[in-house]
C-alpha cells in the first residue's frame, strides 16, 4: 500500500497490459425507514486480461482469528475538492465541430460486419432457443479465446460514491495504479448516476482532464437507447394491444428501466 495516497497495488497484475476500473456505490439496507443499520461505501475494482498474470494474492491469505480489523487511517482519508455540483463548464481538449454530430451515409466495413453479425445472431436465436443472449452465442460460436481476466481487489472507501470528494479519491487511486504499471491513461467505467459527477471533476481538475477517460457502462448505454426508443413510441399502444407487454411493464420498458423485458421484443 502506498502510504501517502492509500492506494493498494494489485499484486496479480503485470506490466504493459491494459487495465481498466469500475466504481460504484455499496448500499445496504438503503430503504430502511429509520435509517438504522444502513451502510454506504464506495467499491473500486480493477481488471486486466493477460496470459502472464501473477497468482491472485487472496489465495495465500490466512483467515485471522481476531474479531476486529485495524484499518489504516489513510485508506479512509477523504480530502475536500471544493466543487459545486452543476457549476463546472465543459472543457474539451480539441474544438468540437458540427461534423461530429453528422452521420456518414457510407457505412464503414466494421459497421457492416457488426450489423451482419447482429442479424446472424438474431436469425439463429429464432431457430435455436438454447442461446438466450450474446454471452451464450459467443461461447458457442466465437473463434477467439481471450485471456482470463485478473481482478484487482481494492479496498472500499467508507463514504458514498456520489460525493465529489469521494470520487476524487477514487480517480487518484486508479491513476496511481495505472502509472505504477506504465499506462498513460486511466479508464473508469461508471454508471449513469456517477457519470455526470465524474465528468465535472474531469473538466475542473487539469490533471484529470488530460489523463482520465470516463465511458458509460454497456448496460447504461443500452438503457439510454431503450429510453429514446420508448419516448419515440410512447402513446402508440402497439406493445400493449399486441399482448407483448402489460401496461405496467410497458411503462418500465418505455422509461428504459426494464432492460430484460425490452431486449427480446426490440
Amino acid at each position: 500500500m502506498d502510504p501517502t495516497s492509500g492506494t493498494v497495488i494489485p499484486e496479480n497484475f503485470v506490466l504493459n497490459t491494459f487495465i481498466h476500473f469500475t466504481a460504484d456505490n455499496i448500499d445496504i439496507l438503503d430503504e430502511s425507514l429509520d435509517r438504522k443499520y444502513t451502510f454506504h461505501a464506495t467499491q473500486m475494482t480493477a481488471y486486466q486480461r493477460s496470459d502472464n498474470r501473477n497468482q491472485d494474492p487472496l489465495i495465500a491469505v490466512e483467515i485471522s482469528a481476531a474479531e476486529t480489523l485495524k484499518v489504516p487511517d489513510i485508506l479512509q482519508d477523504v480530502a475536500p475538492v471544493g466543487i459545486i455540483e452543476g457549476k463546472t463548464k465543459p472543457v474539451f481538449q480539441k474544438p468540437v465541430t458540427n461534423d461530429l454530430f453528422e452521420s456518414d451515409n457510407n457505412e464503414l466495413e466494421v459497421q457492416q460486419k457488426a450489423e451482419a453479425t447482429h442479424q446472424a445472431f438474431f436469425v439463429h436465436r429464432q431457430e435455436c432457443a438454447q442461446n438466450p443472449g450474446w454471452t451464450s452465442f459467443n461461447q458457442n460460436y466465437s473463434t477467439t479465446n481471450p485471456p482470463q481476466t485478473s481482478i484487482g481487489h481494492m479496498p472500499i472507501i467508507l463514504a458514498p460514491a456520489h460525493k465529489f470528494d469521494t470520487l476524487s479519491i477514487v480517480i487518484r487511486r486508479c491513476m496511481f495504479v495505472t502509472e505504477h504499471f506504465g499506462q498513460a491513461y486511466t479508464v473508469i467505467t461508471i454508471d449513469q448516476a456517477l457519470y455526470c459527477k465524474l465528468m465535472e471533476l474531469k473538466w475542473k481538475i487539469p490533471e484529470f482532464n488530460k489523463n482520465l477517460i470516463v465511458p458509460l457502462g454497456g448496460l447504461q448505454i443500452s438503457m439510454n437507447f431503450l429510453k429514446v426508443i420508448g419516448k419515440h413510441m410512447s402513446g402508440s399502444g402497439s406493445w400493449i394491444e399486441s399482448g407483448l407487454l402489460g401496461k405496467g411493464a410497458a411503462e418500465l420498458v418505455f422509461s428504459g428501466k426494464a432492460y430484460s423485458k425490452a431486449m427480446p421484443i426490440r
